[in-house]
């Protein structure tokens, strides 16, 4: 209602012109003319004269000025439907701007939707990489366990081969290498005027040869009650190479002093001789050996001999003994 009044009030005066006008776009009488035409039939009927047909075909009087009726003012009517004009076009602007921040809001929520599930599908795919990654690294770590297994039973292996062999090696040397044996020999008297010799003998019994040959000894004699004597240490004269099966012999020196043949009364007086020393040689494998060798022999009594020599009685053999430390002091 409030639209077709103001549409009312903007086209009505407009309306009011048009009236005014004919058809044919002739004006109408206007107020003075139809007042002279009333005064001349007032007048008795008097008629002016006319005027010569020419001359008013030529010169036709000039159309009067139809006054356009100014607008009527707007009472409060037109004025609030105005206002309600412009509220209607304010709540359409304000609409048309919501529809579009709705429409922007929608394609926001539309595109992180988008995001979301495209976030999704990539992570579904990263977890099924990871996944069949992940049963790769199984299968490989099971792979490597079952290489280290067999790389570990083949090292086994090939250490229990490598120790066999060495072990070989090892028995193949000690066959092959120089092995020298000490032997003290056997004597029956001795001189208690001179210095006396307890002979040694070297032998390699090894196949192969033994070189830079070195050997140190010396000898002790011990009485029952008697204060030991004792030889000196010292380098025996033996060569240095060794050849298997050649025996070579050399001696170390001890005495018997005077006084014994005086102070040793009882025949049956206990006497004990020791030999002790160190060997050191090479064999053909480059590898030195040293080797300690200790030996004892017991005698059981003397008897004076001619020329101040003593007989010994009854001897045991030579045979090896542990050298503590300590026993000899040289």
């Amino acid at each position: 209602m409030l639209i077709r009044l103001a549409i009312f009030a903007v086209f009505g005066p407009l309306a009011t012109v048009g009236i005014l006008t004919t058809t044919k776009g002739t004006p109408l009488s206007t107020p003075k003319q139809g007042v002279a035409e009333q005064n001349s039939g007032q007048n008795g009927g008097i008629k002016t004269k006319p005027q010569d047909n020419k001359s008013t075909t030529q010169n036709p009087p000039p159309p009067l000025a139809v006054q356009q009726p100014s607008a009527p003012p707007c009472d409060e009517i037109c004025q609030q439907g105005r206002q309600n004009l412009d509220i209607q076009g304010k709540l359409k602007t304000f609409t048309g701007w919501l529809v579009v921040v709705g429409l922007l809001q929608a394609l926001a929520l539309f595109g992180t939707v988008v995001i979301g599930i495209r976030q999704e599908q990539i992570l579904r795919e990263a977890r099924k990489e990871i996944h069949t990654q992940a049963q790769h690294m199984s299968r490989q770590a099971d792979l490597m366990e079952k290489n280290n297994e067999v790389g570990l039973a083949a090292a086994n292996a090939a250490q229990e081969s490598a120790k066999a062999a060495n072990d070989q090696i090892e028995m193949m040397k000690e066959k092959e290498r120089a092995r020298l044996q000490v032997t003290p020999l056997d004597f029956d008297a001795v001189d208690p005027a001179e210095p006396n010799k307890i002979m040694i003998e070297f032998v390699n019994i090894g196949p192969t040869n033994a070189f830079d040959v070195r050997v140190e000894a010396g000898a002790k004699v011990t009485v029952d009650g008697l204060k030991p004597e004792q030889g000196e240490y010292t380098d025996l004269a033996v060569p240095t190479l060794l050849k298997p099966e050649k025996a070579e012999s050399s001696w170390v020196v001890w005495d018997f002093p005077r006084r014994w043949r005086d102070e040793v009364v009882d025949d049956r007086a206990k006497m004990i001789f020791e030999v002790v020393g160190q060997i050191k040689y090479r064999d053909v494998f480059e590898t030195t050996h040293i080797e300690d060798f200790s030996y004892r022999m017991n005698v059981y009594g003397i008897e004076d001999m001619p020329r101040n020599s003593v007989k010994l009685k009854l001897m045991r053999k030579w045979h090896p003994f542990d050298l503590h430390p300590g026993e000899w002091e040289f």
